[in-house]
C-alpha cells in the first residue's frame, strides 16, 4: 500500500502535468494564429445571428458558392452571438478551452460521484489536457467540442440515471440526457452521427430501457426548439454535405490545381489524397488514429495485458466511437460522414475516465503504463506542433498587406486561391468571396472544387468576379492560365509570395481608376 507521502507525491506529479497540458493548449492556440480558417466563419456567422430576427441566419453578400440562408445547426452561431463583436474578437482563441474545461467539470462530477480517487481524476484531467487531437484541433472557433461537451453530459447522465437512488433523481438526470442529446443535434453534425451510430449499443448494454427513447426525444425536442421548417431545412443541408462527399470522397485532400484535369495531373492525386491507395493509404489513416490520442491505445493494451475489468458502459462508448472512426475511414461507402480521424476527438472524453478507473483498480502498475501513455502523447504532439507552424497560405503578414489593399478597393467579387484563405478575405474586407461549403448549396462547388474540373474562366466570368488573390506558390500559372481563356489581369499589389489583380472586364470589379502598384 503506497505511504501518504507518496500518494501526495503521486498527485502534485498529476497536477504538474495537467498544468503541462494547459500550457501546450495555449503555446498551440498562438502558433496556430496565422493558420486560422473555420474561425472567420464563425466570427461572421455570430454577426448573422446578432441580427437575426428568426431561423435561419443570413449571411448576405459574402459566400458566392452557397445558400445564404444558414443550414449549420444553430447553436454554437446563437451562442457566439451572445457576445459583442468586440469581446467575442478577445474571446474567440480561447473558447475552445473554454468548453474542454466545462466537458471536464463533467468527467470530475461523474469521477467524484462514483468514488474515484483524488489520483484517478488527475490522471483524467492530464490525459484529456495532454490529448493531440484536442490541443491540436481546439486553436480556433469550432462547434465540434461543444458538440462533445453535450454528448459527454447526455451520456454520463443516462448512466447517472440507472445508478439515481431516487426516483425523482433519475428523472432529472434523463430530463438533463434528453436535453443535452438535443443540443448535440442543434450544434455539431458529425458528433450527431456518432451518437446516432453509437444509440444501439449504449442502449443494449446500457441496461435500461430509457436509453432508447434518448436519442428520437432529442430530435423531437430540437425540431420543437428550431421550428419544423427550420429542422427540415438543417437536415436537408446535412443530407447535401453528405451527398456530395459520397461522390468527391477521392478528392479529399487534393490540390484544386495541381490534381486538376485541366490545369494539372489528377494522376498524381495520391500524393496528397487524404484516402490514398493501397496499404500506404492504410498506414496513413491508422496513423491518425494512433497519433490523435496514444493515450488510449496505451489503456486498451493495458485492459488487455492486466486483469481488471472496466464498466461495461465505458467500454462501448470507447469502442464504438473507434468502431466508427475506422469504419468512415476504411469503408468507402461511408467515407462520406466526414474525416473518420476527426471522431477520435470523442474518444478521449472516455479514455481519460479509463484512465481514472484503471488508477483504482490496479494501483501497483498503473503509473508505468500511464507515464508511457502520456510519453507518447507528448512526443505525438511534438510533431503536430511542427505541422502547425508550417502550415502555408495562412493570414501572414504578406496577406495582411493584400487585405489592406482591398479593404481600399469598391465593393465587389473576388476569386481566393487557396480556398483557405478565402475566409479571412470575407472576414476583414467589404467583399464577396468565391467560395462556400458551410452550409446548403454544396452542389455550387460542383466543377470548382475540391479540383478545378472545368476551364475556370467562365466560372469566374458566371460569379462575376472582378478580383484575384492568388499565392504564387499554390497557384504559379494564375496570369497564364487566364489568358490562355481570354482574360487579362491588371496587377494591383504583389507582397511577397500573394499577388492581387483586376481582372479587366469582369463585371465584379466596381471601379475603373484603381492605380497599378508598383
Amino acid at each position: 500500500m503506497p505511504s501518504h507521502f507518496g500518494l501526495m507525491q503521486v498527485n502534485y506529479s498529476l497536477a504538474f502535468l495537467a498544468l503541462v497540458g494547459l500550457a501546450a493548449r495555449l503555446a498551440f492556440i498562438r502558433v496556430a494564429a496565422h493558420s486560422r480558417v473555420d474561425h472567420y466563419y464563425w466570427l461572421m456567422a455570430a454577426r448573422a445571428y446578432r441580427q437575426m430576427e428568426q431561423l435561419p441566419a443570413r449571411i448576405p453578400a459574402k459566400y458566392l458558392l452557397e445558400n445564404e440562408e444558414q443550414a449549420y445547426p444553430p447553436f454554437f452561431g446563437w451562442l457566439l452571438a451572445r457576445f459583442s463583436e468586440e469581446s467575442l474578437r478577445r474571446l474567440a482563441p480561447y473558447l475552445s478551452t473554454i468548453a474542454d474545461s466545462l466537458v471536464l467539470l463533467a468527467i470530475i462530477s461523474f469521477l467524484s460521484l462514483q468514488g474515484v480517487s483524488l489520483a484517478g481524476i488527475l490522471a483524467a484531467v492530464a490525459v484529456y489536457l495532454l490529448a493531440p487531437v484536442l490541443i491540436n484541433y481546439n486553436t480556433q472557433l469550432n462547434s465540434r467540442v461543444f458538440g462533445q461537451l453535450f454528448l459527454v453530459v447526455s451520456l454520463l447522465s443516462q448512466v447517472g440515471a440507472t445508478f439515481a437512488l431516487t426516483e425523482w433523481g433519475g428523472l432529472a438526470l434523463w430530463i438533463l440526457a434528453t436535453i443535452t442529446a438535443a443540443l448535440v443535434i442543434l450544434t455539431h453534425k458529425m458528433t450527431t452521427q456518432l451518437m446516432l451510430f453509437m444509440w444501439p449499443f449504449w442502449a443494449f448494454y446500457l441496461d435500461s430501457s430509457m436509453g432508447w427513447f434518448i436519442p428520437p426525444l432529442g430530435i423531437l425536442l430540437a425540431t420543437v426548439v428550431t421550428g419544423p421548417r427550420f429542422a427540415l431545412y438543417q437536415w436537408r443541408g446535412h443530407w447535401d454535405i453528405v451527398r456530395f462527399w459520397y461522390r468527391h470522397w477521392r478528392q479529399l485532400g487534393a490540390h484544386q490545381f495541381l490534381h486538376s484535369p485541366i490545369y494539372g495531373d489528377p494522376s498524381r492525386l495520391c500524393e496528397s489524397a487524404f484516402h490514398r491507395p493501397g496499404w500506404q493509404g492504410v498506414w496513413q489513416h491508422l496513423r491518425k488514429v494512433i497519433a490523435y490520442a496514444p493515450a488510449n491505445l496505451i489503456l486498451i493494451a493495458y485492459f488487455l495485458a492486466t486483469p481488471m475489468s472496466f464498466p461495461i458502459w465505458l467500454i462501448v462508448w470507447l469502442m464504438a466511437t473507434y468502431l466508427f472512426s475506422l469504419l468512415t475511414l476504411f469503408v468507402n461507402p461511408l467515407k462520406c460522414l466526414g474525416g473518420g480521424h476527426y471522431y477520435i476527438f470523442n474518444a478521449v472524453a472516455p479514455g481519460a475516465m479509463g484512465w481514472a478507473y484503471a488508477s483504482n483498480l490496479s494501483p501497483s502498475s498503473f503509473m508505468t503504463w500511464f507515464l508511457v501513455a502520456l510519453a507518447l502523447n507528448i512526443v505525438a504532439l511534438y510533431f503536430a506542433w511542427h505541422i502547425v507552424a508550417g502550415r502555408k497560405f495562412g493570414l501572414d503578414h504578406d496577406l495582411q498587406a493584400i487585405i489592406a489593399r482591398l479593404r481600399d478597393i469598391p465593393k465587389g467579387n473576388v476569386a481566393v486561391f487557396p480556398l483557405t484563405a478565402a475566409e479571412s478575405v470575407a472576414f476583414h474586407t467589404p467583399h464577396a468571396v468565391l467560395w462556400g461549403g458551410h452550409g446548403y448549396g454544396f452542389c455550387r462547388l460542383e466543377g470548382f472544387w475540391p479540383v478545378v474540373d472545368q476551364p475556370l474562366s467562365p466560372f469566374l466570368k458566371k460569379n462575376r468576379i472582378g478580383f484575384i488573390v492568388w499565392n504564387e506558390e499554390y497557384f504559379p500559372k494564375a496570369e497564364s492560365v487566364l489568358h490562355a481563356e481570354g482574360m487579362r489581369l491588371k496587377l494591383l499589389a504583389q507582397e511577397g509570395k500573394w499577388r492581387l489583380a483586376r481582372i479587366i472586364g469582369g463585371d465584379g470589379g466596381k471601379t475603373d481608376n484603381i492605380k497599378q502598384a508598383h
